[in-house]
Order: C-alpha cells, then sequence, then structure tokens
C-alpha cells in the first residue's frame, strides 16, 4: 500500500488510454516525442506510431524495402532544424523526410572495423539546436553528426566518434552509453554504464568526467542508469526511487535520497514541470510527482481498475 501527501492542483487529473485497440501498434512503449507540428510519436516494440489526435498511422519494417524503417523496436525520437525525425531502432539509426513519408537509413560506421557488429543499437539521441548538430549514443561509445550541410543526403553526413581510452582520462569512461542531456547552461552530459558523468568539452572536442560519489549501490541491473537535471540545474542519477544520488552541483555535494519504503520502485523516466515538480514513471508503481525542497512524495498516480 502507498500513502503519500496529496494535493489539490492535482486532483482533477483525467487520462485517456491509447491501446492497440485504437491502433497502437504495441502496448508497449518505450519512447514518447512530439513534434513542432504537434502530432504525437510513440516508439514502441513493435513499430513507430504517429496520432493526430484521432487515428495511429504504424511504420514498420520491411524485408528487403531499404525506405522502410531498419527496426521495429524503437528507442529514440528527436526533430531535427529542418522538421523531419530522426529515429534510433535496435538496429541502426534512420532519417524519416515527413513530406515523402519514407526512411533513409543511416551508415553510422561504414568502413570502420564497428560495422562488423550486426547490431547498432541507438539508446539515445540529442539534437543539439545550438551547433545544428546530433549526438546518438551507441553500445559503442558516441556518435556526433554535423547538420549544418545535411541536404536529405546521408551518405554525406559527417561522423565523429568518441570512444572509452583507458589511457586517456578525457576520453569516455565507457562505451556503453544510455543517456544524453543537456543541462541548463546547454552543456551536454552523457551517462554510461560506468561510474561517472561526461562533460562534453566543446573546445578541446573531450570530456571532463565527474565521479559519481555513492555510499551504497543505487542502481537497478535490469534497467539502464537514469539521469536527469532539475531547474537548479542539479542532477539525479539512477533508476531507484527508494535509492537516487542528487548532485547538488552549487555544493559540488552528493546525497542519497528516498522517496519511499518500498524495497526497489524502477523509474523509467523523469520529467520536469514549469512549477518545478519532477514526474517520475516508473514500472508497475504509476507516476510519482515529487518535490525536491521537502524530499516526498506530492502524489502517486496509479491504474484505478474500476475507472478504466
Amino acid at each position: 500500500l502507498l500513502s503519500y501527501v496529496t494535493n489539490a492542483q492535482f486532483n482533477n487529473f483525467k487520462f485517456e488510454n491509447l491501446d492497440t485497440v485504437d491502433g497502437l501498434s504495441s502496448s508497449t512503449c518505450l519512447t514518447i516525442f512530439q513534434d513542432s507540428e504537434g502530432f504525437m510519436w510513440f516508439g514502441t516494440i513493435d513499430g513507430l506510431n504517429k496520432y493526430n489526435g484521432y487515428e495511429f498511422e504504424v511504420y514498420k519494417s520491411i524485408l528487403n524495402d531499404q525506405n522502410s524503417i531498419s527496426n521495429n523496436r524503437i528507442n529514440a525520437i528527436v526533430e531535427g532544424a529542418d522538421g523531419n525525425l530522426w529515429i534510433g531502432t535496435n538496429n541502426g539509426l534512420n532519417y524519416f523526410n515527413k513530406k515523402t513519408n519514407s526512411f533513409l537509413r543511416v551508415d553510422l560506421y561504414k568502413q570502420l572495423s564497428l560495422s562488423n557488429n550486426p547490431r547498432k543499437f541507438i539508446n539515445a539521441l540529442l539534437f543539439d539546436e545550438e551547433n545544428n548538430a546530433l549526438w546518438v549514443a551507441t553500445n559503442n561509445g558516441v556518435i556526433k553528426i554535423l547538420l549544418e550541410e545535411f541536404n536529405a543526403d546521408v551518405s554525406e553526413l559527417k561522423f565523429y566518434y568518441y570512444l572509452n581510452d583507458d589511457s586517456n582520462l578525457n576520453s569516455l569512461d565507457n562505451n556503453i552509453v544510455n543517456v544524453i542531456l543537456k543541462d541548463q547552461n546547454n552543456e551536454i552530459w552523457l551517462g554510461t554504464n560506468g561510474e561517472y558523468l561526461n562533460r562534453y568539452n566543446a573546445e578541446q572536442d573531450n570530456f571532463d568526467r565527474v565521479f559519481i560519489e555513492n555510499t551504497s549501490n543505487y542502481e537497478l541491473n535490469h534497467i539502464p542508469k537514469n539521469i536527469f537535471v532539475d531547474a537548479d540545474n542539479d542532477f539525479w542519477i539512477g533508476n531507484n526511487l527508494s535509492n537516487i544520488i542528487h548532485w547538488n552541483r552549487s555544493k559540488n555535494t552528493f546525497s542519497h535520497i528516498s522517496f519511499t519504503d518500498e524495497t526497489d520502485i524502477a523509474i523509467r523516466d523523469m520529467h520536469l514541470d514549469k512549477d518545478g515538480n519532477i514526474w517520475a514513471s516508473t514500472d508497475g508503481y504509476g507516476l510519482f510527482i515529487l518535490n525536491k525542497t521537502e524530499e516526498k512524495v506530492i502524489q502517486n498516480l496509479v491504474n484505478n481498475f474500476s475507472d478504466s
């Protein structure tokens, strides 16, 4: 039983449920994105879904069709400066042209030895508007793609590869990159399977590492590490609501915070609202609305089977 302080401003929420009966290709959704035109895009384990508010259009990989998406497991979606989408899957990166309603598959590695890997897992994407660049997080490091001269010809893209080098402390601390984000100062940070945060140093074109200080294990092994930046530019690191790391950047201190007495509650994603509250989506425990200052749960929104 989960019992928390309620807040009147959150008591009148109404949720509209969208499922496979409504046309969604799978009820297991991995990522959600709203484009500049207002369309909602749902990346699932079985296809990419475009929702116009009334119905779904589903995109799936088609055998021997190079203009279809490269894989049905959709992990990341971002929009470029041209209004078209970049889609990261379990087997490569795709560029979706809205006008032609078709995909171009991006050969990320070309002649590099990494191209021999039969699967190119894309874990996360970040479009850097300031520099018109796309960052691609993979299980083989991170790739930066400059888009300044991009004219929808993916064969002309320029790639810059960043990998772990044990002899170089300014390289990535680990090659499995799960998170790419920007902080409130527009600095780019990468989260990996390692023990550090990696800040991109644009002047040196390398990374500054920040060790994640901890006194106990804060990660659940079955899902990737989550990293989130709040309104104060502080970092929240981990994937367990009962043991998450808070990095206070102004004081440069790390502390463990527990928002629940439950043993383990896996966090899938975190979001900052306009009031500074943190929304955490979990694996089977609903949505949590968190108050950072008081380190407490404002409300836990769960499915009510009698109110569907």
